[in-house]
């Protein structure tokens, strides 16, 4: 959906302390799962080898059929016991991180046109306030004064540790 111009929302305390509450407790509830979070590197993310499109139907068959059909051939660095709980694990994650991805895509999306309104209004006020500097119009400095900079590009203000 492109930006809506007319975006008029906010939420109500109610709203706002009930998806707060309730992101806080899938945190909660995702941190008893687990405890000791990985913290995997760009390369490491990048480098793993993991179940894409193309592997996954061998992977579920091999997990799901054929481990409890021919146990010979489950190799000694897994048992299948273990693969199908860290196989259901994943499938489990798959299904939360496609509700956390639409979430994500709707915040950000409706941030992206709040703010896109909110810099609208300021920089709105900012020129209004430019055109009356000169005709003494009361409060035009001060706004002027405030958002004079609001264009004004900056290189990194903050300083890299020596």
């Amino acid at each position: 959906m492109p930006i809506n111009p007319n975006l008029n929302i906010n939420y109500t305390t109610a709203q706002k302390t009930a998806v707060q509450t309730s992101l806080t407790d899938s945190k909660t509830g995702i941190e008893g799962v687990i405890v000791d979070p990985l913290n995997l590197s760009d390369e490491e993310r990048q480098s793993t080898p993991s179940v894409d499109e193309q592997r996954e139907q061998y992977v579920n068959d091999a997990i799901v059929n054929l481990a409890d059909i021919y146990p010979g051939f489950v190799g000694m660095g897994c048992t299948a016991a273990r693969a199908k709980k860290l196989w259901e694990f994943r499938n489990t994650n798959m299904q939360m991180l496609a509700i956390v991805d639409d979430i994500r895509d709707r915040l950000i999306d409706s941030s992206i046109n709040a703010e896109n309104i909110c810099l609208q209004f300021t920089e709105d006020m900012r020129d209004l306030a430019q055109r009356n500097l000169k005709r003494n119009v009361a409060g035009a400095d001060v706004v002027w004064d405030r958002l004079k900079g609001l264009h004004t590009v900056t290189t990194n203000p903050v300083s890299e540790p020596a």
